[in-house]
């Protein structure tokens, strides 16, 4: 009882009042400044975590913008291969040729054109699940499918040779375009209209569904308008 007494009773500012005053000041210190290291830590760490999501966004668009240039830069191939090729798509749309070139020839080139068309059309639905391309984008290239459908030589060879080469979405699309679009309708935008809604349903998307579809067509269905006026005329 006595060593507990003497400490009760011992003098707060002598010496050993004093040295336990600054043992606790120091644990104090040691405590906030542990506190304050951990802090630090943490505020490190988060500013470290919204750095490397910038940096991640950031090179996840720089990607998205590589990948879709690499598309547009492949279509625009495609466009310099038809241009090139122009003989085989005349024959292909119309069984005429306009020189000596034999017909297997002819065909090779015009099947490479669809193959090279539809190879992009799939990137382009891959692109469009991938969140690479947004809705509006993929409902642009919608009208290029229906461009395409527009070729009767297409849409002979469609079931018969291309159509297992491609994904079932691809697949459903052409489908959808070559089974249930009347391409005896006089009026184009009524075909066109309707093939934007299939597709809308296939993909299930409202903007493709809800497309608002311009006057005047497709250059294709132009042409043919053009033909068949000057064809009425003579």
């Amino acid at each position: 009882m006595l060593p507990m007494l003497a400490a009760a009773t011992a003098d707060p500012m002598g010496p050993d009042g004093v040295a336990n005053l600054i043992a606790f000041v120091a644990v104090v210190l040691s405590l906030l400044s542990f506190i304050y290291s951990a802090h630090l830590d943490r505020e490190t760490r988060k500013r470290e975590k919204q750095r490397d999501r910038l940096i991640d966004e950031r090179e996840l668009r720089i990607e998205k913008s590589t990948a879709y240039l690499q598309l547009e830069l492949a279509s625009t191939d495609v466009f310099k291969y038809r241009a090139a090729h122009w003989e085989a798509l005349h024959w292909a749309e119309t069984g005429e040729r306009v020189s000596d070139r034999h017909e297997g020839q002819l065909e090779e080139e015009a099947d490479q054109y669809f193959y090279q068309c539809l190879n992009l059309f799939e990137i382009c639905s891959r692109f469009r699940h991938e969140e690479i391309i947004d809705k509006e984008i993929y409902g642009s290239w919608v009208a290029w499918f229906f461009e395409e459908l527009e070729s009767s030589y297409f849409r002979r060879k469609w079931p018969l040779e291309y159509c297992d080469n491609y994904t079932e979405e691809v697949r459903a699309i052409f489908d959808f375009g070559c089974q249930e679009i009347d391409w005896d309708e006089p009026d184009q935008q009524i075909s066109r209209g309707r093939f934007y809604r299939g597709v809308g349903e296939i993909v299930d998307c409202d903007v493709i569904r809800n497309w608002r579809v311009e006057a005047g067509g497709s250059k294709l269905a132009r042409l043919r308008a053009a033909q068949t006026a000057s064809e009425d005329d003579a």
